[in-house]
């Protein structure tokens, strides 16, 4: 929206769209989100990285947020994988950029 297609240097391309519920987000789903464990916990506790994320979801949407969607509320969400091309998508071949 504010650059030029031409200008673009990197792509995502969605391999996969689905909807789902909130709370069924996995420990290795929270953790391809980008999530890391503070130092007191441990990769081995079981659920750790779903609790991190339900921790920073209700910080980001909890009371006060203009979005008011806590955790326990469950809401649907769109889940979405994708690959990454450190490139223009015009300068991908065809069947790739589709």
């Amino acid at each position: 929206m504010h650059m030029p297609r031409k200008d673009s240097r990197f792509t995502l391309i969605v391999t996969v769209t689905k909807i789902e519920r909130l709370q069924e987000i996995s420990d290795e789903d929270a953790k391809a989100e980008g999530i890391e464990l503070p130092p007191t916990m441990s990769a081995l506790d079981h659920g750790a990285y779903r609790h991190c994320f339900m921790t920073l979801w209700n910080t980001l949407h909890g009371k006060g947020s203009a979005d008011f969607t806590p955790w326990d509320a469950n809401p649907d969400v769109v889940a979405i994988r994708f690959v990454p091309r450190l490139s223009n998508i015009d300068a991908l071949p065809k069947a790739e950029a589709a």
